[in-house]
């Protein structure tokens, strides 16, 4: 779309916060993409053709131009509009890295807002199956609750900063600008991909080692790995082995470790974590055996095999793991190291982001220094600062081949 930058000027000008605010809108609602817009003509449209020769061509420095505009009513608009607008973009290009379809399993974890570094989760335990026949005059017998808590790991800052360079602003041709840019944003949010990975898979665990034991998960003081048999503190079962993802009897088997875990606080088995059940999550490898299997209109058995003679019936029913949906990523097969392994059961559920503060793109101010000895005329930082944690790993079960 051609951005009307005379137009988009003379907005900020009538009314600066109202063109902001617009501006954004168009930019998450794609009204207008970050691509759309040549930073070099955006600068004559707010400082004219004069000055924008002069620096890209007899070296006077932009921040200057920003300098002296700010003594005018009207130049001051123009250097607020500029930089406004180039932060919008950079802005939303950091967030379309971070909402990419390429990176499913961070948009699978729910976030949740903390003010501290790292968390002490209070519970108590549910009462449990404790009711009883009582009898005539008899008191009734008391069900009591127990204290527990999760800790959390500590929070982490992450982020990088944008450098805009002269040449970068003057020399600005189809958007050669946003795409370096964005290319930044991409493997910062690939990295956030790469740690929603591997808290669900339960590797990498060197990555967050000295502060929870290395596991996301920590129960009353104990790191506890996601996914094991029932030993020692991990006392649930939800690691099913010699269970490669063939047919239907293979979900089934999964299915019924749920069906075997008990609640932690009451040891009652509920069949939540059953029940919560909707994901099948599976590398490359097994993509295609898991579209087959859960977008087969049909289950048809065959009693007794295909003899060809005899009177054998069919038995024919409907697909009942279409329930089911698929989740996958080319970067599971690296973070697993196999693409045999798959997991069921509820990403949301079981994991969990804390949030310090979301991803959010600022502008430094001008500074002249940069400018003379670098020719940077543009600086942004991006940030967030958070930790993916495993919060319930019961809403899980992992199969492996072997």
């Amino acid at each position: 779309m051609a951005v009307n930058y005379k137009s988009l000027l003379e907005h900020y000008q009538h009314d600066a916060r109202q063109a902001n605010t617009w501006l954004g809108e168009a930019l998450r609602k794609k009204q207008l993409k970050p691509t759309d817009f040549d930073f070099g003509r955006l600068f004559i449209e707010c400082f004219g053709w004069h000055e924008f020769q002069e620096c890209r061509d007899q070296g006077k420095l932009a921040n200057h131009v920003f300098g002296q505009s700010l003594t005018e009513a009207a130049g001051a608009v123009s250097s607020f509009a500029f930089q406004t607008i180039t932060a919008n973009i950079i802005s939303q290009v950091t967030i379309d890295a971070y909402e990419s379809p390429e990176f499913v399993f961070t948009k699978q974890i729910p976030v949740r807002p903390t003010k501290l570094r790292t968390e002490r989760i209070p519970g108590i335990s549910g009462l449990g199956n404790e009711r009883q026949v009582v009898g005539e005059n008899d008191p009734y017998p008391v069900a009591g609750v127990s204290e527990e808590w999760q800790d959390t790991p500590i929070v982490r800052k992450y982020g990088f900063q944008v450098h805009v360079s002269r040449e970068a602003l003057f020399f600005d041709q189809s958007g050669i600008l946003v795409d370096r840019i964005s290319k930044v944003a991409y493997w910062d949010a690939y990295a956030h991909e790469l740690q929603a990975i591997d808290c669900v898979i339960d590797e990498n665990t060197g990555a967050i080692s000295g502060q929870l034991g290395g596991h996301r998960y920590n129960y009353k003081g104990d790191s506890i790995a996601s996914y094991a048999n029932n030993s020692g503190t991990h006392t649930f079962d939800n690691l099913q082995a010699s269970n490669a993802l063939l047919d239907y009897s293979d979900v089934e088997n999964a299915e019924l470790l749920f069906d075997a875990l008990n609640d932690p606080t009451t040891g009652v088995r509920t069949g939540a974590f059953r029940l919560a059940a909707n994901q099948i999550i599976v590398p490359t490898g097994l993509l295609h055996t898991a579209k087959q299997l859960l977008n087969a209109t049909e289950i048809r058995l065959h009693a007794g095999g295909y003899a060809t003679t005899g009177s054998l019936y069919d038995r024919v029913s409907p697909n009942s793991l279409q329930a089911y949906q698929i989740v996958t990523s080319p970067l599971l097969s690296v973070q697993l190291a196999t693409d045999t392994d798959w997991f069921a059961g509820n990403i949301g559920k079981a994991c969990e982001y804390i949030e310090a503060w979301p991803q959010e793109t600022k502008q430094a101010p001008s500074n002249d220094q940069d400018e003379f000895e670098r020719d940077i005329v543009m600086k942004y930082r991006t940030s967030r600062m958070g930790a993916f944690h495993v919060r319930q790993p019961r809403f899980l079960v992992k199969s492996t081949v072997a």
